[in-house]
This record gives structure tokens, C-alpha cells and sequence, in this order.
């Protein structure tokens, strides 16, 4: 089951790769290769398209993390208060609320 802990960690995983992809493209464009010019910008410039990818990737989670945290204050107060509901139903329910017989 997904959570928003395991949202976070796979958010986090994409900003890693995409550390790791940006490192790449300043080796290669650093360093001497082997590949003819349009070879190495075809490579860079799949790289820099995984790299937006993973970017937009980023962007979604943290955003759908951002709004399920939103979400859950309105929610765990619901529930709170569905509790402290319970509760006063309970009560009724055992007589503690009724006025005096009269």
C-alpha cells in the first residue's frame, strides 16, 4: 500500500537520479570522448530529456504529498470529532445526560 511516507521516499529516490543524471551530463560535457559531436549531443541531450522527466516526476509527488497532507488535518480533526461524538451518543446512551426524572 502506498502512503505518504512511501511517496516521500520515492520522491526523494527521483531527486537522487536526477543528481546522478545531471552529474553525467557535466562529465560528458567536461571530457574528451570517443563519440563524434552529434553523438554525444543525441547521448546529452536524452540525458537532459530524463532529467526533465524526472523533474516533472518530482513535481507531481511532492504536490500530491503536499495536498494529502493538506487533506489529512481537515480529516484527523473529522475523526476527532466523530470520537468526542461517540462519546456523548455513549453517554446518552447510558443515562448520564437525561434531566431529572420527574
Amino acid at each position: 500500500m502506498m502512503t505518504i511516507d512511501s511517496i516521500r521516499a520515492r520522491a526523494a529516490r527521483l531527486q537522487q537520479l536526477n543528481l546522478g543524471l545531471a552529474e553525467e551530463v557535466a562529465r560528458w560535457k567536461a571530457a574528451e570522448s570517443p563519440l563524434l559531436d552529434a553523438e554525444r549531443q543525441a547521448y546529452l541531450q536524452c540525458i537532459q530529456d530524463g532529467i526533465a522527466g524526472l523533474d516533472a516526476a518530482w513535481h507531481a509527488l511532492t504536490t500530491a504529498v503536499a495536498r494529502m497532507q493538506k487533506d489529512a488535518v481537515p480529516r484527523m480533526e473529522k475523526d476527532a470529532a466523530a470520537r468526542r461524538g461517540d462519546s456523548q451518543t455513549s453517554l446518552q446512551s447510558l443515562g448520564a445526560n437525561r434531566g431529572p426524572r420527574g
